[in-house]
């Protein structure tokens, strides 16, 4: 696994857990390059997070797209 050298995601990091299946739903999300009408309707529409409100959806996928954004897709 190879991180790269970015230093953003760090606030985010410490912000929260590590939300671990939230995760994985979001890593499957960007593996098929999905564009950003399918993304909000999948996080916000469908509630694929089963946040609390689309705020809340918002703000996990965000988090977990910076963290995520850290690897390569190799890894």
């Amino acid at each position: 696994m190879t991180i790269k050298n970015d230093k953003a995601w760090i606030g985010d990091l410490l912000d929260g857990s590590l939300m671990s299946r939230e995760t994985r739903i979001i890593a499957e999300l960007m593996l098929t390059e999905t564009d950003e009408q399918t993304w909000q309707e999948q996080i916000v529409g469908h509630n694929i997070l089963q946040a609390s409100s689309a705020n809340t959806a918002k703000r996990y996928a965000t988090t977990i797209k910076l963290r995520l954004n850290t690897l390569d897709k190799a890894a």
